[in-house]
């Protein structure tokens, strides 16, 4: 091959270039070389489905019990310690199936705590029995009273008092005044004498007794009569509502002037 003298300066110039300036040239000159081909793409699985017509709205699932329409809840009308117990949940049972069983020890005690009231009470039916033959055998000869005696010196005006009025009198003695149901001109004036400390099981109102002073002899034992007592309130007096009315931002009402 012959030399070529231009091809070997150039040559001789890149060798006369430091050693970085060579490799980008060489980075250079690698740059013009043919294009590489783009790696092949990654192939990756799907799952295909089957489009179809569905129902609209979302499906919701939820988890239960079977349990029976109509319940009956059995207990023992007396609570004592259970023994035994012949069904188990689940278990079908029929009318008349004895379900369990109590301690029976308390209730044959009780049994023969009834057994000897009962004995009692006959005896006394019988005392009261040969009582009353004794007392109506007296009655047909004339010898038993027939009605009760009470004593002439003085008579009460019994009233059953609420508690809220017992509780307002409370600390006060105050002048009852005392009145013939029938007759409202029948009078006349007491004070109370005495009061039930404890309130009527059934009512729940307190037995007043008052002592009246001179009763009338229309006040007979055993007649209806009224009772009107005062509490608490001042004197003043009484308007109806509908009457009253303001004036310079104060109550007042219209006063009528005759003349």
């Amino acid at each position: 091959m012959s030399a070529n003298p231009s091809r070997g300066r150039e040559i001789a110039a890149l060798a006369s270039f430091p050693r970085r300036t060579a490799a980008v040239v060489a980075l250079l000159l690698a740059a013009c070389g043919p294009a590489e081909e783009p790696p092949a793409p990654e192939i990756r699985p799907v799952r295909a489905i089957v489009v179809e017509e569905m129902a609209g709205g979302e499906t919701v699932t939820l988890t239960g019990r079977i349990e029976a329409q109509e319940e009956v809840r059995l207990a023992f009308r007396l609570g004592q310690r259970m023994v035994e117990r012949k069904v188990n949940v689940g278990d079908r049972v029929v009318a008349g199936q004895l379900v369990a069983t109590l301690e029976a020890t308390t209730f044959d005690n009780a049994v023969q705590a009834a057994r000897a009231n009962l004995a009692a009470a006959q005896a006394s039916a019988t005392d009261a029995r040969l009582e009353l033959d004794r007392q109506q055998a007296l009655l047909d000869r004339g010898v038993a009273p027939r009605v009760r005696v009470a004593r002439q010196r003085g008579r009460d005006a019994v009233f059953d008092v609420p508690a809220r009025v017992k509780e307002a009198a409370a600390g006060m003695d105050p002048e009852v005044a005392v009145t013939l149901t029938s007759d409202a001109q029948v009078r006349a004036n007491g004070r109370v004498r005495e009061v039930s400390p404890q309130a009527d099981p059934v009512t729940r109102t307190f037995e007043v007794r008052v002592g009246l002073t001179d009763p009338p002899e229309s006040m007979r034992l055993g007649t209806t009569v009224n009772g009107t007592i005062h509490l608490g309130a001042k004197p003043g007096i009484a308007i109806p509502a509908s009457a009253l009315t303001s004036a310079n931002g104060a109550p007042a009402v219209w006063i009528v002037d005759a003349a």
